[in-house]
């Protein structure tokens, strides 16, 4: 996909996708019952090696270049910015815990439950934010003249994921995916 802004409007839709297996297997944490743990630490693996390593960065080059042209959502847009790096901090120190709980370390539940139902909560807000405000901004300022002389800074790399090439590290969230999509169970968050 060559326009960003529509890379980033699909890319949410899988992110909240994933985002609902999150908030299920938080939900069993908080029920007192046995999350899958493996599905967590995939989910949050991919949270951070995806959305952290190039979804986000992508966007706040394009949201800087708006704010190039449109200097009063400056704030905005360095706002986000935090926000990208707080959801990084947030989603790593998570990932070590489920990596920690999969290898066999024990914790109160809520050393799990409290930071994983931020997580989702943060993320949750912080997408919507983007589609209410800086989206629609960057869609109708910037138009493909402007998008294509953006010099992203990374090349488009497969999202490893929801991309059109299986990874094995993802097959059993993958299933799990799939199989909510087939159940018509519900896209989590707002």
């Amino acid at each position: 996909m060559n326009d960003p802004l529509k890379k980033f409007r699909a890319e949410h839709v899988d992110f909240r996708r994933l985002l609902g297996i999150v908030e299920e297997e938080v939900q069993t944490l908080a029920m007192a019952g046995r999350p899958d743990y493996a599905i967590l630490l995939d989910a949050m693996d991919y949270m951070t090696q995806y959305p952290d390593r190039f979804h986000h960065p992508v966007e706040d080059f394009v949201f800087a270049h708006l704010a190039q042209q449109q200097p009063q959502v400056r704030a905005a847009v360095d706002e986000l910015h935090a926000e990208h790096r707080a959801i990084a901090a947030s989603g790593t120190a998570l990932r070590q815990r489920l990596e920690a709980v999969v290898n066999g370390a024990l914790m109160p539940r809520a050393a799990l439950l409290e930071p994983a139902s931020e997580y989702v909560r943060v993320f949750h807000a912080h997408m919507e934010r983007e589609e209410r405000l800086l989206l629609p901004l960057a869609e109708r300022a910037l138009d493909a003249g402007d998008l294509a002389q953006i010099e992203l800074p990374a090349p488009d790399h497969e999202d490893p994921l929801f991309g059109s090439r299986e990874q094995h590290r993802y097959q059993a969230l993958q299933r799990r995916l799939a199989a909510r999509i087939g159940c018509g169970c519900a896209v989590g968050g707002a």
